[in-house]
């Protein structure tokens, strides 16, 4: 395997990946800021790194937050205005959720008086990451040390 990183920012890293003969894709990895202003530029930026629509894409991280108010249980209520910078940077870019396994929900305070959890972490793919990949989905393992899942991408054709 080998990853070819070509660009780079405190909130993301991206670059094209090879796997032997396989089909080579662009991969982004995001670990998104606490700040909606930090992360709006996230979003945009994310635009202008799209590949061209022949290149499979996937966006894995935490995205800090989520896209439907049903992903979150605990804490102050979602509003609509919260998700729809990430839901429209989403629209934009032709981005759809991979199937996942595992817990619902990706993040948890760790509180047991006032419990919270919600998933801010997910992997988003273009149409031609969904044709190269049909099989494809990700897991989501149980947190060890940090308070998130970890994520495992299964092409389903590398596996």
């Amino acid at each position: 395997m080998h990853f070819n990183p070509f660009h780079t920012s405190s909130q993301i890293i991206s670059g094209m990946v090879s796997v032997g003969s396989h089909t080579q894709f662009q991969l982004s990895v995001v670990y998104a800021s606490n700040s909606a202003n930090d992360r709006k530029e996230l979003w945009e930026f994310i635009g202008k790194i799209a590949p061209p629509a022949n290149i499979p894409w996937a966006i894995v991280g935490d995205f800090n937050c989520c896209r439907f108010a049903s992903d979150k249980i605990g804490g102050s209520p979602l509003t609509q205005s919260a998700l729809f910078d990430f839901n429209n940077m989403i629209f934009v870019n032709s981005l759809l959720d991979l199937h996942s396994i595992g817990s619902k929900f990706t993040w948890f305070n760790q509180r047991p008086d006032n419990p919270i959890h919600i998933k801010l972490d997910r992997v988003l793919v273009n149409d031609c990451w969904l044709k190269a990949f049909p099989e494809s989905y990700y897991s989501l393992q149980s947190p060890s040390t940090s308070d998130h899942c970890p994520i495992i991408i299964h092409s389903g054709t590398l596996d």
